[in-house]
């Protein structure tokens, strides 16, 4: 019965935080140099290894990295929207027109994967008026 119980807890936990990372959006567009020696992480089965590139890793190389001198991040711009709407937006003075464009499509595409994230949750929810 503990084990129904921590899968449960872990599904609530699990469905909570994915609520709270969509409630606000936040777009940020770099530009600079990052030296990372490898996001590549090699997984060992039996006799075969296989080398995957991990998103994760990732992030985490460039945490490491962004502390080192071989790191040079500018951020061009920022975009955080709260659920209620409120929001902030920073543009770089001299930004590139290109990069402000991929901003703003990347902003678009979070506001749709948002939507269409809450959207899911809310078809989850019994609703006896549909």
């Amino acid at each position: 019965m503990t084990d129904i119980k921590t899968a449960f807890k872990n599904l609530v936990d699990g469905i909570a935080n994915a609520v709270e990372d969509a409630a606000h959006i936040d777009v940020v567009t770099l530009t600079g140099t990052i030296e990372l020696k490898t996001a590549i992480v090699s997984e060992q089965s039996g006799n075969q290894t296989t080398h995957k590139f991990k998103l994760g890793s990732l992030y985490e190389k460039l945490a490491e990295t962004a502390q080192s001198t071989n790191t040079n991040l500018k951020i061009v711009a920022f975009t955080r929207i709260d659920p209620d709407r409120d929001a902030v937006h920073f543009v770089g003075e001299g930004a590139p027109e290109n990069l402000l464009t991929t901003h703003a499509e990347m902003l678009r595409s979070a506001e749709e994967a948002r939507a269409s994230f809450l959207k899911m949750l809310a078809d989850l929810i019994p609703n006896p008026f549909r």
